[in-house]
Order: C-alpha cells, then structure tokens, then sequence
C-alpha cells in the first residue's frame, strides 16, 4: 500500500496538478490594466458628455434671454405706436386751441415717451433686429409662438438622448469590455463578467431616466413661454383699455 510519502517522491513536483488550476498572474495583471484603462475611456466620455449637456443648457438659456428680449421688444413697439397714436390725436386738439395746457404737455409727455421707447427698443435690438414694427406689434403671439417653436425644436432634437444613439454607446462599451472578459476568462479568473456589459434594459432605463429629466426641462421652457405670452396680451388690453 503506498503512502503519502510514496506519492511525493513519485511526484515531487506537483506534475499531475490541472493546468488550469494556475493563475497566470502576468495575464491577470495585464487585463486589470486593460480594465482600468477601460474605466478611464469610459470616464472621459462621460465628461464629454456632461459637456455636451452643459453647452446645451447655456444654448437654451440664451434661447430663454432671447425670447425674452423679443417680448420686451414688442411691448415697446405696441406701446410707441399707441402713444404715437395718442400723439396725432393731441395735436389735433392743440391746433384748435394753441393755448391749451392740457394739449401742450400731451403733446411733450407723448413725444418724450415715444423717443424713451424707441431708445429702450434700440438698445435691447443692438445685437439682432426682429423685422417690421407693423410685424412685431400687430402679430406678437405669432412671433412668440414661433420662438416656442424653436425652442421645443431645440431641446427634442438636441437635448434627448435616442434609442439610436444608445444603443451605439452600448455597442461600444461592450465591445470594449468583451476583450476584457475573454482575457480575464483565459486566465481562469472567475470574475463577473457579465456585470461588465450593458443590457437592454439598462439602455431602457437611462433612456427613461435622463429623458424624463429632459421633458421636464422641456415642459418648463414651454410654461415660461406661455406665461410670457399671456403677461404680453395682458399689457395689450390694458394698454388699450387706456
């Protein structure tokens, strides 16, 4: 009957020991690196991507400022064609009677008016112009619209991420962490690998997720919007209450 012993000498070394048993730590080493370098490709376009989406929040708040010098611009073509109106009316009353008080200091506060209007209106068009003050004044829920318009533009093909698009990040990154886990497999590392990848239905829920963000976004730009046409056509009817 052999003995423990007996097998040492016949095998001193461990010959008969599986191959696979090993660990060859050179390979395993080299694929953690791969790994890590992985995380810090995938770190930076993830940065990129905040950049993305910072830059596209500085577009729609300019879109915001924009929107809201064009409705300051309005409001100061309708009120300077009002008081233009207003205007013609009391110089007609001063030409009847050149002696009336009333008339006089009309006819100043209207022209002091429209001229405070024209160089509120010039400063808030010094960078673009918005058209024809006809256009501008008779028609301004139709510009405001518009620009709404824009802006939900803007922000859907801009702003949300498609099914498209992540779907190719998700190729791309598997793609990246398959060579990962086939190295890391060779070297009988049991390590999970499969939490490497991203599934379908990781896809789906950052696409529900980031996009619920981004409507939300959305759905306030058009409040604001709306809010501003509604101040505007309030300023209208009082102005022509008056």
């Amino acid at each position: 009957m052999e003995t423990s012993d007996d097998n040492l000498k016949k095998n001193p070394a461990g010959e008969n020991a599986a191959p696979d048993d090993k660990i060859d730590l050179d390979k395993l080493s080299s694929s953690m690196k791969e790994f890590e370098e992985t995380i810090e490709v995938n770190e930076k376009e993830l940065s990129e991507l905040a950049k993305k989406r910072k830059e596209i929040l500085d577009k729609i708040q300019d879109k915001i400022q924009q929107i809201k010098s064009e409705t300051e611009i309005a409001k100061s073509k309708f009120n300077e064609e009002k008081f233009s109106e207003a205007l013609i009316s009391w110089e007609k009353v001063l030409a009847l009677d050149p002696k009336s008080d009333e008339a006089q200091n009309a006819v100043v506060h209207c022209k002091l008016k429209i001229e405070e209007l024209k160089s509120k209106e010039a400063l808030i068009q010094s960078e673009s112009s918005l058209g024809t003050e006809k256009g501008i004044s008779r028609d301004l829920e139709s510009v405001l619209n518009s620009v709404a318009k824009d802006v939900n533009k803007t922000v859907e093909d801009e702003f949300l991420l498609s099914q498209e698009e992540l779907d190719k990040m998700m190729v791309g990154f598997n793609k990246k962490t398959q060579k990962i886990r086939k190295k890391v497999l060779n070297v009988s590392f049991d390590a999970p690998c499969d939490e490497f990848m991203l599934t379908q239905d990781d896809v789906n829920r950052i696409l529900s997720r980031d996009n619920i963000e981004r409507v939300m976004i959305k759905n306030n730009l058009a409040d604001e919007i709306v809010n501003e046409v509604k101040q505007t056509n309030k300023i209208k009817e009082e102005a022509v209450s008056q």
